[in-house]
């Protein structure tokens, strides 16, 4: 090992426990209905915008121009703020599940 150099170990997902993959699954899922509503080109009712994808409140008052750095500082707080929502979600239901059936 050279002196300087630190080395990480990174651990696959194939390594994880379930309550984790459920959980990056989930917040997969998220980001992947994020950007389905983001090109969509059809119509949604705010209710339904809000419900899929609550962190898109952030970007409401953005009008600025195609690229700019607050529009990306934005659009990863909308994508980041989904796959934790959503994330939380599959964590939250897959430690329920695994309280209930280890229970009985």
């Amino acid at each position: 090992m050279v002196s300087g150099e630190v080395f990480v170990r990174w651990r696959s997902i194939a390594s994880m426990n379930r309550t984790a993959r459920v959980a990056i699954v989930f917040g997969l899922v998220g980001v992947a209905v994020a950007v389905a509503l983001m090109i969509s080109s059809a119509d949604i009712s705010m209710s339904l915008l809000l419900t899929l994808w609550p962190t898109s409140i952030f970007g409401f008052g953005f009008n600025g121009p195609t690229f700019s750095p607050l529009g990306l500082l934005i659009g990863t707080i909308e994508l980041g703020g989904n796959f934790f929502l959503y994330a939380l979600v599959g964590f939250l239901l897959a430690s329920a599940w695994k309280f209930v059936w280890r229970r009985s």
